[in-house]
């Protein structure tokens, strides 16, 4: 039996209320998630990840947010073979829940191309916060490089999704810059004033990241005192 034998199109109500939570499910889902609808009329809102603290802090979120609903986990192994010859064979953990109601709540914001837009019903604070938080778990990298440039990573295709969160972050005190570099555009958060109000005013949720960040932080000050 596939999967989607497994899922049923789902009409039950759910509550998408602009809470801290629900922005940090909608940045998650746009910034590392996808959304299908099948012949057979499911809605299906999906997450995939080779990290599986992740794709579990996901199914966490899901059922906390939604437990009337019944996610699907699958776990995918794929070989993938790089240009020196080397196989690669990790593991891909897939979280999939059936909603109609949460498919035609991301469709305007999900584009193709892996464009997106800021969803106008994330209208409290609490849900940006919980939005941007969600964003840099799904696509952010916490940076310890041997030239001292220390930083937070945000990377997109489109520099236009990165604009997006460069606002935001302005609102809450937080400067950051935008680059270019080859095909990938990046927002770098770098200074320790900058890091440090990131991690009071919004931080990460995901546990590795959230280290690093303290880590990187730890850095900074001490080089600080150095100068």
């Amino acid at each position: 039996m596939s999967v989607l034998d497994k899922l049923h199109h789902s009409v039950i109500p759910v509550d998408i209320s602009p809470t801290e939570d629900f922005g940090y499910f909608c940045g998650l889902i746009l910034g590392d998630g996808d959304i299908v609808s099948t012949k057979n009329k499911n809605y299906l809102v999906r997450l995939g990840s080779t990290r599986a603290e992740f794709v579990q802090l996901f199914l966490s979120l899901i059922r906390s947010l939604f437990p009337q609903l019944n996610p699907y986990m699958t776990i995918e192994r794929r070989i993938r073979t790089f240009p020196n010859g080397q196989e690669y064979n990790t593991p891909t953990y897939r979280v999939i829940v059936n909603s109609k109601i949460l498919y035609e709540a991301f469709r305007p914001y999900k584009l193709p191309d892996y464009h997106w837009k800021v969803p106008d019903f994330l209208t409290t604070k609490e849900s940006i916060i919980g939005f941007i938080r969600g964003i840099f778990d799904a696509e952010a990298t916490v940076i310890i490089d041997k030239s001292r440039h220390h930083r937070i990573d945000l990377s997109s295709k489109h520099g236009n999704n990165l604009e997006q969160i460069k606002v935001l972050l302005g609102k809450f005190g937080i400067q950051s810059r935008l680059y270019v570099r080859q095909t990938m555009s990046h927002l770098y958060i770098s200074t320790k004033c900058d890091l440090e109000t990131f991690k009071r005013a919004i931080d990460f949720n995901y546990l590795p990241k959230k280290r690093k960040l303290e880590r990187v932080i730890s850095i900074k000050r001490g080089q600080n005192e150095l100068a």
